[in-house]
């Protein structure tokens, strides 16, 4: 085992085992320091909302989140910053629907990229290798404030991570995902079942399309395409 910690950055709960389940299991194997920071987990404050934003609570995410961490082996940290689903600027909500969640930053969530940068500062040191969701244009404004503020971090080494469903294929890596790597990580990404059931509508279709981006079905292509996502 190695001194260096892995810091995965998760904007939600269920990013970075959706995105990096493989790699996370290797490193728990291989006895490394593992940490999973989630950033945007926190209740929002006024009225519950309703329609598209609720489809699940802040809460059943975190206790989704941490079954499968703990199926993992890794541990968790949460900052509780509130989704951007969820975020309000008086009484009204700063997106307008799901599909306003993937283009401009809101200017009310300006302030939100120093302040998570002020966060990290407290979790990171010089040394750790950090991975951080690529963040590309169309990808989730939450996604875009995190990438934003980690980079310039006090951390030594970088990498950034594709993010499934939103990018269209995984960046390969040195290290590829084995077929029974990609069973565990299917499995245990089934774990944010709320996630599945509203993105996917059935666990086997959030099976085969995962399968597919991991690069361990020989049949697919990439399936996950351009999805409009509520966090």
């Amino acid at each position: 085992m190695t001194a260096t910690r892995h810091i995965f950055l998760s904007p939600h709960p269920d990013d970075a085992v959706w995105s990096c389940g493989g790699l996370l299991l290797r490193l728990v194997r291989a006895g490394e320091r593992v940490l999973v920071v989630t950033v945007f987990d926190g209740d929002a404050e006024g009225a519950p909302p309703g329609g598209w934003r609720c489809i699940a609570s802040p809460q059943r995410r975190r206790r989704e989140n941490d079954r499968a961490l703990a199926a993992i082996g890794v541990a968790g940290l949460s900052l509780g910053l509130v989704d951007a689903a969820l975020r309000r600027c008086g009484d009204d909500y700063l997106y307008r629907d799901a599909d306003a969640l993937l283009g401009p930053l809101a200017p009310a969530d300006d302030p939100l990229g120093p302040l998570l940068r002020s966060r990290l500062v407290a979790v990171l040191r010089q040394g750790d290798q950090i991975y951080v969701p690529t963040a590309g244009a169309g990808t989730h404004v939450d996604h875009r404030i995190v990438r934003s503020a980690a980079d310039g971090s006090v951390a030594s080494a970088v990498t950034y991570y594709s993010e499934f469903p939103y990018a269209r294929q995984r960046a390969q890596t040195a290290a590829e995902t084995t077929a029974c790597e990609s069973d565990e990580w299917i499995e245990v990404a089934g774990l944010y079942r709320s996630q599945v059931v509203c993105l996917f509508g059935t666990r086997k279709r959030f099976a085969a399309a995962l399968r597919a981006w991991a690069g361990t079905d020989p049949r697919s292509e990439s399936s996950s395409g351009r999805m409009s996502r509520a966090g």
